[in-house]
């Protein structure tokens, strides 16, 4: 049996919660970070993580507020993903907004986490989001959301 690597610190709270999203080439100097949201439906704190080996522990590197990755109640956790949408060499978070009304590309910097690009939204998501890989090798992005609607964006639609 394996044993674990490491741990982030409990939040010490009960009813708050961490939602793991991802694990990739996130930190500016391509290194693997893997990056969450905290208590997802009250603060919404999005946060990096990295593995440090002379520690033998996960440090936070980078964090910012007011995003989350499901409604709650809801059954779907798919709602992020990530890539490199902009096409800029870096992976970002796709994620919505605290109040579900718009998602946006997060990417970390150095010490930071910026916005780089918002889409607004006709109704909250629904579904899972779907990176789709194009012919030309850049992404696209879809989801479905409560209104009923597919909703696409291919490069270059990003404001």
């Amino acid at each position: 049996m394996a044993s674990i690597l490491a741990e982030t610190p409990p939040l010490g709270q009960g009813f708050h919660w961490r939602h793991q999203l991802a694990v990739g080439a996130f930190g500016p100097d391509g290194s693997i970070e893997l990056v969450e949201v905290q208590t997802p439906h009250i603060g919404g704190m999005v946060q990096f993580w990295r593995y440090d080996s002379q520690q033998g522990a996960l440090v936070p590197t980078a964090r910012t507020t007011g995003y989350t990755s499901h409604s709650i109640g809801s059954s779907n956790l798919d709602q992020t993903v990530a890539g490199d949408f902009n096409g800029d060499g870096q992976i970002e978070l796709v994620i919505t907004t605290q109040d579900r009304n718009a998602i946006v590309g997060l990417q970390r910097y150095e010490d930071t986490v910026q916005e780089l690009w918002r889409l607004p939204l006709s109704a909250a998501p629904a579904t899972n989001f779907v990176g789709l890989m194009l012919p030309d090798g850049r992404l696209g992005l879809a989801i479905g959301t409560a209104d009923r609607l597919i909703n696409v964006w291919l490069p270059g639609q990003q404001p």
